[in-house]
């Protein structure tokens, strides 16, 4: 169903409407919750740069996932969204000095050979 609507879509027309259509939906929970009020204590350059965090979010994730997914296809799609936490859990990890323990780095091996093998090109 992606994959067709993608065809047929814009990646900026699909991205701006889940963007809306989500920010509809929190919107309407926050006044329902009573935590739209909240942001009133909170100062205009810290809503502004929130504001900006959002779309520069919303851009760069859903924006560059439409595109993947019209350019490369579902599969590459999914396959980068398994790499992406391990990158960056690897790159946690060297950043923050932790240590990994062996069922993190067991886990991160069977994602990075699943990964392999899905990519791999089949031999006709």
């Amino acid at each position: 169903m992606v994959k067709n609507v993608g065809k047929h879509l814009h990646a900026i027309v699909i991205s701006a409407f889940t963007a809306c259509l989500s920010g509809l939906i929190y919107f309407t929970l926050a006044m329902n919750t009573g935590k739209i009020i909240e942001l009133q204590e909170v100062s205009k350059g810290l809503l502004i740069g929130l504001s900006l965090s959002g779309i520069y979010g919303m851009i760069t994730g859903m924006l560059m996932a439409f595109y993947i997914v019209q350019k490369q296809g579902v599969v590459v799609f999914n396959i980068l969204q398994l790499i992406i936490p391990l990158s960056t859990a690897i790159v946690g990890y060297i950043v923050l000095n932790e240590q990994i323990n062996p069922i993190q780095g067991i886990g991160g091996l069977i994602v990075v050979i699943g990964c392999i093998f899905a990519l791999k090109k089949k031999k006709i």
